[in-house]
């Protein structure tokens, strides 16, 4: 996270190719960063920016310990607002293990990970939502995201 030009340079002199959004309570739309418009932008607020990961996205949502995983085929940088379609995908449990210890590391019930898996196998944690959406990946008609999520908060 920046908001110095110079420090976006360095950082994408590495990694080549990079997404960014805004670091506010603002739900924002992730890009990937043309250099020559961090030229035209002059100052800038807090900006979180990574290295573009190119693989298949997924969500899980971690809610008491277990997982419940979607597979998002996409060719947007951020599915959310491009042509995606989602559905049903039994993680490999050393990863569904890894979610769930991540969550328990940050002393968190539920949290919503977005992962995504190169064409090499590797997978790369995005970020982590303490506060996650899950309406949207509920594909289940039985419900289990909510329902995992009414019983964690009785508990």
């Amino acid at each position: 996270m920046t908001n110095e030009p110079d420090r976006v340079r360095e950082f994408q002199a590495r990694h080549s190719r990079i997404i960014y959004k805004s670091m506010s309570s603002v739900r924002s739309i992730v890009q990937e960063l043309d250099a020559s418009a961090l030229d035209a932008l002059g100052p800038m607020g807090p900006v979180m920016f990574q290295q573009r990961v190119m693989g298949t996205n997924f969500r899980v949502h971690v809610i008491g310990g277990e997982t419940v995983a979607c597979v998002i085929h996409s060719d947007g940088v951020d599915y959310r607002y491009a042509p995606s379609s989602i559905a049903p995908f039994a993680l490999p449990n050393d990863v569904a293990a890894r979610c769930v210890a991540l969550s328990e590391q940050l002393g968190l019930v539920l949290a919503g990970i977005d992962l995504v898996r190169t064409s090499l196998d590797e997978w790369y944690c995005l970020e982590v939502n303490p506060n996650p959406a899950f309406s949207c990946y509920e594909l289940s008609d039985d419900k289990i995201i909510a329902r995992a999520v009414a019983d964690a908060l009785i508990d």
